[in-house]
């Protein structure tokens, strides 16, 4: 009996929705890097012409602050990630109220 040869293994085509994903873990991986850089460095500039960052936001406040923002960049890369990928399905969205979907 013959062997028939393996198939190689091909890779999954890059899509929107991956691009969407990427660009949202990006910026919240940026954001987060700043906000734990900023803390771990304690830079302050000594030049008399400056503008102070934070002017007297304390410390919880300035990591809720990082925080957040770094959830939200990850939410909307999810989100519009969803959004692509129903554009890739290439048909209209039908979101009209009928009497099977309307629920009282």
């Amino acid at each position: 009996m013959a062997e028939t040869p393996p198939t190689p293994s091909r890779r999954a085509p890059l899509r929107p929705r991956h691009i969407a994903l990427a660009l949202g873990f990006f910026w919240a991986a940026l954001t987060a890097s700043f906000g734990i850089g900023a803390t771990l460095a304690q830079f302050h500039d000594d030049s008399p012409i400056s503008r102070r960052d934070f002017l007297n936001v304390p410390a919880p406040v300035k990591g809720i602050f990082y925080t957040l923002l770094t959830i939200t960049f990850l939410a909307v890369g999810y989100l519009f990630s969803l959004r692509a990928q129903n554009w890739e399905r290439g048909q209209p969205d039908n979101r009209r109220t009928t009497k099977k979907n309307f629920k009282h």
